[in-house]
């Protein structure tokens, strides 16, 4: 072979190398015909670790939605949502968990503010039998911020244009959150006028009585509810919860 014979032949060998290549790489992503997408993602800490997957989860904008003042306003306003459809009539009162965790009872949980929430998840009946519930309750799991505090207040006032009898609510709470655990302080107090037969124009049977007895008594009820929570371990929690009515009725 003489050089200019093989330098045609090097030539045409660099030239073809590129579009052999190619081909061959096209042939490898077109063999199988399939593409297989991973995704990873970190679980939310305190969400129930389940083979079920929620019904239904709410997010802090989803929860604000329904203008709830407390835990006890919010599971009202769900409502249809978090019944059971396997039990009989309307459905029990669904299983309430607290960063995937049991608590000691409603108490425990009934005056959280909602802004203390980071997450809702609404679960099957199959996650309540898990809990050790029976299978015709769903399951609420509120997912708490992990570093929250706050001090709220509410008063209620009503009363008919006509006057008698008038209907009073004051309410105040505190919560603070931290990694070690959280505390929630609460009180409550009604004060219901009473509504005597005068206030409503009714002749009273007695000359005697005038008009003062009562069609609805005066009432005043007070409500406080303290709860302590402490992390022992990372999968063990120390709650106590103390709670206090007095309610007075005068007819």
């Amino acid at each position: 072979m003489n050089l200019k014979t093989m330098c045609l032949f090097l030539c045409v060998s660099v030239l073809c190398a590129p579009a052999f290549a190619q081909a061959v790489s096209s042939g490898d992503s077109e063999g199988d015909g399939q593409s297989e997408i991973v995704v990873t993602a970190e679980r939310i800490k305190g969400s129930v670790e389940s083979e079920f997957p929620p019904e239904l989860i709410l997010d802090q904008a989803a929860i604000e939605s329904y203008g709830a003042s407390s835990v006890t306003d919010l599971l009202a306003a769900l409502g249809n949502q978090t019944q059971s459809t396997r039990s009989r009539g309307s459905g029990g009162f669904p299983v309430v968990l607290l960063n995937g965790r049991r608590i000691s009872g409603f108490a425990e949980v009934r005056d959280l503010p909602p802004e203390a929430i980071r997450r809702v998840e609404v679960l099957t009946e199959d996650v309540a039998i898990r809990y050790g519930f029976s299978p015709g309750q769903r399951v609420v799991n509120f997912i708490l911020k992990e570093d929250f505090a706050a001090l709220s207040g509410e008063v209620e006032y009503g009363g008919p244009t006509a006057g008698g009898r008038s209907e009073t609510e004051l309410q105040a709470t505190y919560l603070k959150i931290t990694k070690q655990g959280r505390i929630n302080l609460s009180a409550q107090y009604d004060r219901d006028t009473k509504l005597e037969e005068r206030e409503r124009r009714l002749v009273p049977a007695s000359a005697d009585q005038s008009g003062l007895r009562t069609l609805l008594p005066s009432t005043d009820a007070v409500q406080l509810n303290g709860t302590v929570s402490q992390a022992l371990s990372g999968t063990v929690n120390a709650s106590l919860n103390l709670r206090y009515d007095d309610s007075r009725t005068a007819s």
